[in-house]
């Protein structure tokens, strides 16, 4: 692996219907998660994300593919790039990215394993 890869952080994305959102963030408030939170509607994109630090509530529409329902880690990471040819020299097989996202780098992999991770390099 490689010496220049850095772990910044574990995000932990929970994808729910969009009209379940506001009862989640709610939920979220109560059990003392929320203080912090910071909400992004996109109502063009019927999408809507609660950030709480490590927690992503994201709702969004019911006609999402599989991989974007349920929980998801997100490893923040520097060295994204390096990273992608390390985990494909590795055997592991590269589903999406690396591509730039309004968050930063994302890329989407599987490892030998067959464990899907999602990695994010975040903008600077």
């Amino acid at each position: 692996m490689s010496t220049r890869l850095k772990i910044l952080g574990i995000k932990y994305r929970h994808f729910i219907p969009l009209a379940s959102f506001d009862t989640a963030v709610a939920k979220a408030h109560r059990f003392g998660s929320g203080a912090n939170a910071r909400i992004t509607r996109h109502a063009g994109q019927g999408l809507a994300i609660c950030d709480l630090g490590n927690l992503e509530i994201v709702g969004c529409h019911d006609d999402l593919p599989d991989h974007l329902r349920g929980a998801s880690m997100v490893l923040e990471v520097r060295g994204l790039l390096e990273l992608a040819a390390d985990l494909t020299a590795q055997g592991g097989c590269i589903l999406h990215g690396p591509e730039p996202t309004g968050q930063g780098l994302s890329l989407r992999v599987r490892h030998r394993s067959g464990e899907v991770v999602d990695y994010l390099e975040p903008v600077a």
